[in-house]
């Protein structure tokens, strides 16, 4: 009778972690099947509106600033899908959307390049004058170089390979950096928002819609 108990018991526990097993292999799936293909689509999407609207003439306006405001409104977004990873785990229990933060958070790098691109190409023309005037009269350029300085790092870290040389704890005393560079997240979207001053007021890049 007591080796039944025993043997039921076993069973139970065996299909419990099973069972356990089995919903964690078929969320990773659904991460890695459905949900990142949805993210890489996803992140070429506001590249591929800009490209569109630039080579179809349907921006009216400063074109550099359209494409500042593209750019800096994807970083903007990305960052704040970056924080809302940790609180979604924690409320659903799919320990698994961990594994989505690196992606969000390296499309928000690749686009903080280009949103810096634009500025110092199309904006400064690669003055080092011209920039250092403008950080002299508007300081919130220079709270944006900051914030991207803050994402160099935590983009380069973001391997395996660098957690592995790191280490767990050193790895994780680095990325709360990131708490810090997300609290200049506003330095984007300061950016994108400002008149271009080379230009008049009024003259931002709008997209030209249909006539109604």
């Amino acid at each position: 009778m007591g080796t039944e108990i025993r043997s039921l018991r076993s069973t139970r526990g065996w299909t419990s972690a099973g069972t356990s097993e089995y919903r964690s292999v078929t969320r990773a799936a659904v991460i890695t099947r459905v949900v990142k293909p949805i993210l890489y689509f996803a992140a070429i999407l506001p590249l591929a509106w800009l490209a569109f609207a630039l080579l179809t003439g349907l921006v009216m306006g400063d074109e550099v600033k359209f494409m500042q405001h593209v750019t800096g409104d994807t970083v903007l977004t990305c960052l704040m899908l970056t924080l809302t990873v940790t609180p979604l785990r924690r409320l659903t229990g799919w320990n698994e959307i961990i594994r989505l933060r690196r992606l969000i958070g390296l499309t928000a790098f690749w686009y903080a390049c280009l949103h810096l691109s634009t500025y110092l190409v199309f904006d400064q023309s690669l003055s080092i004058e011209e920039i250092l005037k403008d950080i002299a009269k508007h300081p919130w350029v220079l709270v944006g170089f900051t914030a991207f300085l803050c994402l160099v790092p935590l983009a380069i870290t973001s391997t395996s390979g660098w957690v592995r040389r790191l280490g767990g704890k050193r790895w994780q005393r680095l990325h709360p950096v990131g708490v810090r560079g997300r609290s200049c997240r506003r330095a984007p979207l300061l950016l994108a928002g400002q008149e271009r001053r080379s230009g008049a007021p009024g003259q931002r890049g709008r997209v030209v819609g249909p006539a109604g």
